[in-house]
């Protein structure tokens, strides 16, 4: 990679890719030791509950069930 006239690089195709960056994602930058360290600048994700003790069936339906509702088919299945 080169620097160009205004201070900006270009990260290889295979790089992006690779840690899934797309055009206006922001990257953290770290000087350590002489060194440029870039990481991506993602949100972290917080587990939740929901504080029951019980779960209803509504809670796992199926993927079809999930999408298209309930679909019942001509002979009423």
């Amino acid at each position: 990679m080169t620097v160009d006239d205004r201070g900006r690089i270009t990260l290889p195709k295979h790089i992006r890719d690779r840690l899934q960056l797309g055009e206006g994602d922001d990257l953290d930058i770290n000087l350590e030791e002489g060194e440029i360290h870039l990481r991506p600048n993602r949100p972290q994700f917080t587990p939740i509950s929901s504080n029951k003790d019980e779960w209803g069936e509504e809670a796992f339906l199926d993927v079809g069930e999930a999408m298209f509702g309930d679909l019942e088919d001509d002979n009423g299945r």
